[in-house]
């Protein structure tokens, strides 16, 4: 019987106590915790999907969240495409808001098409304040 990637993922990350033991668990089942070249989705991007704050709070520190898939897109851009507000937020602070994908569409851009009114606003602040920020430096 063929295992879902999200019923693996939720088991590994239900069982584990921490970091180590859930990215040894998501390597184990083909998903990375941090690379740069590009994969079909790393654990962050896992957990940014699916939903799951706890998980990607204790991924972060270990992970890289700039790291793209092969289309491109990082954890912060699959987060608002799935209408994850709350791991919208939780990768804002270490992700590049203005990044874009292989198709040139950032995340703003993304939510605005499909709609998502509080992404939208809780990205454009984003881009507001790293604008206020790189015009003071």
């Amino acid at each position: 019987m063929a295992t879902s990637p999200e019923l693996v993922f939720h088991s590994i990350v239900t069982a584990s106590v921490n970091v180590w033991a859930v990215e040894f668990g998501l390597t184990k089942v083909g998903l990375v915790a941090n690379t740069r070249a590009p994969v079909p989705v790393s654990s962050l991007m896992f957990a940014a999907i699916h939903r799951r704050v706890d998980t990607l709070t204790m991924l972060l520190p270990q992970s890289d969240p700039q790291a793209v898939n092969d289309q491109g897109r990082d954890a912060l851009m699959l987060a608002t495409r799935a209408g994850r507000l709350d791991c919208v937020r939780a990768l804002l602070p270490v992700s590049d808001v203005k990044a874009r994908d292989s198709w040139g569409v950032s995340a703003v851009v993304a939510a605005r098409t499909r709609g998502m009114r509080e992404i939208v606003e809780c990205l454009e602040a984003a881009v507001l304040a790293r604008d206020e920020q790189d015009a003071l430096e």
